[in-house]
């Protein structure tokens, strides 16, 4: 997180970034404190509920040795 904020192009994604998603600046020791508290329990969760679905596939254009009539 910090690295990324060494550069000014670095430092314009993070307020913009933050602004967009946010609606506000958020301080990169208010992200850090949050990444901190992320526990291994929540890491679980999110994990359980990406995966344990069956996954979904969109595609447009033509299939393989079909043409589109």
């Amino acid at each position: 997180v910090l690295m990324g904020l060494e550069g000014v192009a670095g430092q314009a994604e993070w307020l913009g970034r933050s602004l967009l998603s946010h609606g506000r600046v958020i301080p990169a020791a208010e992200m850090i404190a949050k990444l901190d508290a992320v526990t291994l329990d929540d890491v679980r969760a999110v994990g359980r509920c990406m995966l344990g679905t069956a996954p979904a596939l969109a595609a447009v254009g033509p299939r393989a040795g079909k043409l589109a009539a």
